[in-house]
């Protein structure tokens, strides 16, 4: 359903949301990817955008990365 959203509006935040949440939980890191960049690109200040890319970071053993996204969101 999500990704039907995603046809009709590619710009649509909250169906990235989403799918990179449900991509992060269910370990495929790759698609979760190119929503949490979709995202950023919407919203680079959004709370809830950084710290999933802070999650992403960290399941990939980025830790450098992950503390900074999470200070992001920590500073929103």
């Amino acid at each position: 359903m999500f990704e039907e959203v995603l046809q009709a509006n590619p710009d649509n935040w909250h169906a990235h949301e989403y799918l990179a949440r449900m991509f992060l939980s269910s370990g495929d890191r790759s698609r979760a990817h190119q929503h949490l960049l979709k995202m950023e690109q919407i919203d680079s200040h959004s709370v809830e955008g950084n710290h999933l890319m802070a999650l992403y970071c960290y399941q990939n053993e980025e830790f450098a990365r992950a503390a900074a996204y999470a200070e992001r969101a920590r500073s929103v």
